[in-house]
C-alpha cells in the first residue's frame, strides 16, 4: 500500500479550541472557514478536519512560502508544519523519514504522536526504531535533550505525517466565533493593540475614530488607514468597518464648556457615540483600549 501523494501538505494544530466542550466542532469549522477565506487566490487541493487537526493538501501550483505566511496570521492556529504523507506502516515511515534527511541540520531527535492508538507500536518505540535508522547510518548523532533538528511523526488512521520544522501561529480563537465589538481607534499604539487582542479572542472588530481633517476622504490616506490595513492582515481577508466621526461635531459645542473640563467631556462624547453605533449595529461591547487617554485623539 502507498498513499500516492508526492506533494507536501500542511498539518495545522489548534490550542485553545481543543479545550472547548460540546461546541468545539463549531470552533473548528469556523477556523477551517477562516483559513479558506485567508487563502483566497492561493492554489491548493483541499482542506479538511481530521483527528483533532486540520490538513491542507497542496498541489503543483501552490506557493508554499506564501501560504505559510498567511497561516501565521490566522487566529486559532497554534502551530503548523509542512509535512509529507506516507502509509501508517513502520517500514514506510522509516523509509519516508530517511528520504527527507536533507532537512536535517546537526543533532537529531524523533518525536512521535499517535492519534490512532490501534497502531501496533507505542510512540516511544517508533522514536527508537526511526532514530536507529539515522544513528546506524553513522552520519547523524541522536540528542533527545537539546536536538538541533526534531523529526515530527504523527500517526493517524491509515496515514502517517512526517515534518521537521514547526511554525508558530498567533493562537487564540478564530475571528468571528465570539461576536462583535466596537473599538475606539487613535494614532497611538494602545488602541490598535487592544483591537488586535480582541480579534485574538475571536471578535469581529468595528472601529470608531474622531478625525480632525477637513474632509472625511482624507482619513483614507491617514495613519488610521495604515493601522487598519495592518490589522486586516489578521482578519481572514474580510473588510474592516471604520466609523469616522468629525471632531467638529464636538468642537462646535465646546465653546460653552469650561476649558478644564473639555478633555473629560470629549471622552464622554466619544464613548456615547461609540455606544450609539454599537446599539445601532446590535453590538454589545465597546473596547476603549488599554488607556482611554491614548485611545482618544483630537
Amino acid at each position: 500500500m502507498n498513499s500516492g501523494r508526492t506533494k507536501p501538505l500542511f498539518v495545522i494544530h489548534f490550542g485553545e479550541i481543543g479545550l472547548k466542550g460540546n461546541n468545539r466542532p463549531d470552533f473548528e469549522a469556523r477556523l477551517v472557514e477562516n483559513i479558506r477565506k485567508s487563502l483566497v487566490g492561493e492554489d491548493f487541493e483541499k482542506i479538511f478536519r481530521t483527528e483533532s487537526r486540520i490538513i491542507l493538501y497542496t498541489n503543483e501550483k501552490s506557493d508554499l512560502a506564501r501560504i505559510a505566511e498567511k497561516l501565521q496570521k490566522i487566529f486559532g492556529i497554534e502551530w503548523f508544519a509542512l509535512a509529507h504523507e506516507t502509509d501508517a506502516e513502520i517500514e514506510n515511515i522509516k523509509k519516508a523519514a530517511w528520504g527527507l534527511r536533507d532537512n536535517i541540520r546537526g543533532t537529531v531527535k524523533v518525536d512521535t504522536s499517535r492519534s490512532d492508538k490501534r497502531f501496533p507500536m507505542k510512540s516511544m518505540e517508533v522514536n527508537k526504531v526511526v532514530g536507529e535508522v539515522f544513528h546506524e547510518s553513522g552520519k547523524y548523532k541522536i540528542d533527545v535533550k537539546t536536538p538541533e533538528t526534531v523529526i515530527g511523526i504523527e500517526i493517524l488512521n491509515k496515514i502517517a505525517l512526517i515534518y521537521f520544522n514547526k511554525i508558530r501561529g498567533v493562537g487564540g480563537l478564530p475571528v468571528g466565533c465570539t461576536g462583535k465589538v466596537v473599538c475606539l481607534l487613535s494614532g497611538g499604539i494602545d488602541s490598535p493593540v487592544a483591537a488586535w487582542m480582541m480579534m485574538k479572542r475571536g471578535c469581529i472588530v468595528e472601529f470608531v475614530h474622531a478625525y480632525a481633517q477637513a474632509n472625511v476622504d482624507e482619513v483614507k490616506n491617514s495613519k488610521m488607514a495604515d493601522l487598519i490595513a495592518v490589522l486586516k492582515q489578521y482578519n481572514c481577508g474580510s473588510k474592516m468597518k471604520l466609523h469616522a466621526i468629525p471632531y467638529s461635531a464636538f468642537y462646535g459645542a465646546s465653546f460653552s464648556m469650561p476649558h478644564k473640563k473639555e478633555l473629560v467631556l470629549f471622552r464622554r462624547f466619544l464613548l456615547k457615540v461609540a455606544n450609539r453605533i454599537a446599539a445601532q449595529n446590535f453590538i454589545n461591547f465597546v473596547r476603549i483600549g488599554n488607556s482611554i487617554e491614548f485611545t482618544i485623539q483630537k
